[in-house]
């Protein structure tokens, strides 16, 4: 019998991947306070910023493992980074103005990471980096793109959902849509098999 997948967060997209992919989950929430990890991390840490997804993947698997070791536990992060500055969820609408206007015929990243956990130990880990260019848009197209979707902007870090009306934001995107969504499944799958989660 295998054992049962918890997915580490409340992400309403990593769980609509994973539903759409046919897989049985549970959802259990990291109790981990991100924004003390996040600050910790920039304080002492004098690598690439997109290994911040990483750190943060494996403080929530690792907290819900420790709480559900019987189980595989899945845990995720993203991150937006552009010109090595790392980029939060905007607060409001003027925030997320700001940020698009900053982002605008730019090019960033959105360092995506994903672990396995059981046990309280890592098992996999994995992490990978789209690369997006937003195209030149007027002010006149950002001010009716955030009347119409400010509220899905400000849930999302970059202020857009790239499966949604976001996708009008983009000039190129490189990399597993996926990915950008916040799962980079073709991975994932293939440890899920690896596992025995799914049938090989």
């Amino acid at each position: 019998m295998s054992l049962p997948l918890i997915l580490a967060s409340q992400s309403a997209s990593r769980a609509s991947l994973l539903n759409r992919a046919g897989i049985a989950f549970d959802q259990v929430p990291s109790l981990v306070d991100e924004d003390a990890h996040k600050e910790h991390f920039l304080k002492t840490h004098t690598g690439p910023l997109s290994a911040l997804a990483l750190f943060l993947a494996h403080q929530k698997g690792r907290d819900v493992s420790l709480r559900h070791p019987d189980a595989m536990v899945l845990a995720a992060d993203q991150i937006l980074v552009f010109q090595e500055i790392l980029y939060n969820k905007a607060k409001t609408l003027d925030e997320a103005a700001a940020v698009l206007k900053t982002l605008r015929h730019q090019t960033h990243t959105l360092p995506t990471a994903m672990v396995l956990y059981r046990g309280g130990e890592a098992v996999w880990e994995h992490l990978d980096i789209p690369t997006l260019r937003m195209r030149d848009f007027s002010d006149a197209f950002l001010q009716d793109y955030l009347q119409q979707h400010g509220q899905t902007a400000l849930s999302a870090v970059g202020c857009y959902q790239i499966e949604g009306a976001g996708l009008h934001l983009m000039a190129e995107v490189t990399g597993d849509s996926s990915t950008i969504q916040g799962l980079a499944l073709l991975p994932l799958l293939e440890q899920l098999r690896h596992f025995g989660i799914l049938n090989a």
